[in-house]
């Protein structure tokens, strides 16, 4: 997963590239970078404190769904471990209710950790920042997980609405994704997956940036998320041409 501070993915075949940096006791604006102090612990919540249940089925549990052990405790004391898919549906639609709940009332509080996520697949681009409150869930894989799909997602949209925009030579048009339309590959729009994920981690999650960045046709754009947490940077390039980036 590299280092403290910087995480990206790369696969094989056409799956774009994807680089995240965290971003430690920061708000980005931009591209700058302004230190802000905030401190929040996370208490587990008790409750059937005395029932016991099958350590290797909520081990199991929990790896599957990437729901706090309490709720996958809740579900195999309520569905037993003979009844895991039950067990994950009922964890499921409890973190679509709960999710819309906690996102309401967890909406007024600061989110100065986070993510910023970069990817690129040919001549369009996707920018994203998404920050939570502590730094314990920034460096979460649940957390990571979904700034990835977010990414993906507007990479995605970017793709289909390329050649809906006119861009000018040596110029990148960028478009702001609409959190509502654009869906994952699940098929949640992205405010459904928010709110989701803060049901999970129980923590406000807020997505302060979601762009779409598109170039002419034989332009390819490159995105890198620089470490220690000052920049990102999108390099845009033609062949025989120019190349140039922008931070």
């Amino acid at each position: 997963m590299g280092n403290n501070w910087f995480w990206k993915v790369q696969s094989r075949g056409t799956v774009p590239y994807i680089a995240m940096l965290r971003l430690r006791n920061v708000q980005l604006t931009g591209s700058i970078v302004r230190r802000l102090l905030s401190s929040e612990a996370a208490a587990p919540s008790g409750g059937d404190a005395n029932v016991r249940v099958d350590k290797t089925a909520l081990m199991k549990l929990r790896k599957q769904t990437g729901y706090s052990f309490v709720n996958c405790r809740k579900a195999l004391i309520k569905f037993g471990p003979e009844r895991l898919p039950e067990a994950i549906k009922y964890l499921k639609e409890l973190a679509d209710k709960e999710g819309w709940q906690k996102a309401a009332k967890l909406s007024s509080r600061q989110t100065t950790q986070g993510l910023v996520s970069v990817a690129a697949d040919g001549n369009v681009a996707a920018i994203c920042e998404v920050a939570c409150e502590t730094d314990f869930v920034a460096r979460s894989e649940e957390f990571k997980k979904a700034v990835e799909e977010i990414t993906s997602a507007v990479l995605k949209a970017a793709a289909a609405k390329k050649d809906a925009h006119s861009v000018a030579d040596g110029q990148i048009l960028t478009v702001p994704a609409d959190l509502k339309e654009t869906t994952i590959a699940s098929g949640q729009c992205l405010e459904e997956a928010v709110a989701m994920t803060i049901g999970k981690l129980r923590e406000n999650i807020t997505v302060s940036r979601a762009d779409m960045l598109i170039a002419k046709a034989g332009v390819t754009l490159k995105g890198h998320a620089h470490p220690r947490g000052k920049l990102w940077a999108l390099f845009f390039m033609k062949l025989g041409s120019y190349c140039s980036f922008f931070t």
